[in-house]
């Protein structure tokens, strides 16, 4: 158990680096063109023309953040434009290089958070592939039948928290984004459990 414990406090702190120091977690994007997304009514940027695009993030993603702190672009560059909404988010722009880069970066920590899951062969011995579709809302889990226990669940809760920030990031809004994740026989490819994340 201590383990598992040691996984999901893993999981939380990668996801604070990765907002902190490579910027590629929570943020939901909107249109920058002099404009103030608000964060709960925002689409998903598609326009290539688009010279820049806002981002908003939840301030309480890092507790204790002000305007004097900094977030810095996926290749190292301070973003100059940070601010603090009144109604708690913290609000920047980037180029749309550096947006694709974002994306990039979360699926990478994905793919990362499953090799890491999949190498793991003390915790989750039973767990033999793990797949995703391209919208970040499905994981499928293959593991053992005659394996399968219930702490083997606890491998879909990172996999939840850097999806829901994938979601967020092209432009999901809160209150759709959702997480399916489901545990299948690798023998009969039968149904073992699901578990529904979805944000309220």
């Amino acid at each position: 158990m201590m383990k598992k414990n040691c996984y999901f406090i893993g999981c939380a702190l990668m996801i604070v680096l990765l907002f902190t120091s490579c910027n590629s977690a929570s943020k939901t994007p909107g249109p920058t063109v002099d404009t103030t997304a608000v964060p709960d009514n925002v689409s998903a940027i598609d326009k290539e023309d688009i010279p820049t695009i806002e981002i908003t993030v939840p301030a309480a993603v890092i507790p204790g953040f002000t305007e004097t702190d900094s977030l810095y672009k996926p290749n190292g560059e301070k973003i100059d434009t940070v601010r603090l909404t009144d109604d708690g988010y913290i609000l920047f722009t980037l180029s749309k290089d550096d947006y694709d880069s974002f994306l990039q970066n979360i699926q990478a920590t994905i793919d990362l958070n499953i090799n890491t899951i999949l190498d793991d062969t003390i915790n989750y011995e039973s767990i033999k592939s793990i797949t995703y579709n391209d919208d970040m809302t499905e994981f499928i889990i293959k593991c053992k039948n005659e394996e399968y226990d219930e702490t083997t669940s606890y491998a879909s809760v990172g996999l939840y928290m850097q999806a829901y920030y994938y979601q967020a990031v092209k432009g999901v809004k809160a209150s759709d984004i959702q997480v399916d994740v489901k545990f299948v026989g690798v023998d009969d490819n039968e149904l073992i459990t699901e578990m529904q994340y979805k944000l309220e």
